[in-house]
């Protein structure tokens, strides 16, 4: 998805009317997908810091809503455990192209040498699954999320396995609908469902509950 210089002004001022940015110094590109591009905005804060911003633009019904249900669900992941995500600063859509929409939080420079310990990863992991609690009391969220460009099925469910094996089916339903037919893929489906899924799922639900 390629971003003209001109827009990339545009994205320039939106991060400038964050309340702590004083001035834009530059912009920089990250990677760009089909269905969405990714910006390092450097600044200057008010209190003469620089600071970076991620952000990520989108376009269509499918951006608004991909980046709706990043924002929602990175936001509930950082209330429970801030240690593993950014946290989100805002979303929205452009003023001047209400079909371009956009994601902001900080920016974060990895360094690939000095990751983190696997162990303290999956500690977090554990502590966000086992401090969650649904507000509905059921497997589920409140918007639709999205991997990539496809939507996910997130309904309520009281049953975390057919929460699963609902939200799979969709996303092979979706498979189908945009490549057409897998014969292969499709012969192994009914395996999946009926054996794969209950055998996994359905003893870790029982001792769940």
């Amino acid at each position: 998805m390629p971003v003209s210089h001109g827009f990339q002004y545009e994205l320039g001022l939106f991060v400038q009317a964050l309340p702590s940015v004083w001035k834009v110094l530059g912009v920089a590109k990250l990677a760009d997908s089909a269905w969405a591009t990714a910006r390092r905005v450097i600044v200057e804060q008010t209190d003469g810091k620089q600071e970076s911003y991620f952000v990520k633009v989108s376009f269509g019904y499918d951006g608004r809503e991909a980046l709706k249900g990043e924002y929602e669900s990175i936001t509930a992941i950082h209330a429970i455990s801030p240690g593993l995500c950014p946290q989100p600063i805002t979303w929205g859509t452009f003023q001047n192209d209400d079909s371009a929409h956009f994601y902001v939080c900080k920016f974060y420079d990895f360094d690939l040498d000095a990751l983190p310990p696997r162990e303290l990863f999956c500690k977090k992991l554990v502590l966000l699954h086992s401090r969650h609690t649904s507000p509905e009391g059921k497997f589920g969220f409140h918007c639709v999320t999205y991997d990539g460009n496809i939507p996910q099925d997130n309904t309520w469910c009281d049953s975390g396995e057919i929460f699963f094996s609902r939200g799979l089916r969709h996303v092979l339903n979706v498979r189908e609908e945009r490549a057409g037919p897998d014969p292969e893929l499709n012969a192994l489906i009914p395996g999946i469902f009926d054996k794969v899924i209950p055998r996994l799922l359905w003893p870790l639900e029982l001792l769940g509950s």
